[in-house]
């Protein structure tokens, strides 16, 4: 298999071990990231993660740098992508459905997201993984 090929995206696999369910002060900001509640993903920020967590900004923020070597803004950001991607296999929502749906804003910036961390295109994955 070429280098190209090893590069190229795989449907959407959620992994029963994330690393977040290691981590209590994660795992319940991760949780109520997950409900369908859209108001509360637009307005999810590093204090309201660090606020749910029982944690100040700065410590929350230390804390997944040492413990889940990632930003939390890095890391939200790949959760709204996973978001993105099981609606875009599972579903047959606009772009801009699927953007507001994972708390992305807009379609660009799904696009400009999805581009960035998968190589691919919201369409081009849809075409290549989804199931509708």
């Amino acid at each position: 298999m070429g280098r190209r090929a090893a590069n190229r995206p795989k449907p959407y696999e959620r992994h029963t071990t994330e690393s977040h369910t290691r981590h209590p002060w994660v795992s319940q900001p991760y949780e109520w990231l997950a409900q369908p509640d859209q108001q509360r993903r637009d307005r999810l920020t590093l204090d309201r993660l660090a606020e749910r967590a029982g944690l100040s900004s700065r410590t929350l923020a230390r804390r997944f740098t040492e413990q889940l070597g990632t930003s939390p803004g890095q890391w939200l950001l790949a959760r709204r992508l996973d978001a993105a991607r099981v609606l875009l296999e599972q579903t047959d929502l606009p772009v801009e459905a699927v953007a507001t749906r994972v708390g992305l804003a807009s379609a660009v910036n799904l696009r400009r997201r999805f581009r960035a961390h998968l190589g691919t295109t919201p369409g081009a994955y849809r075409r290549t993984f989804g199931e509708t």
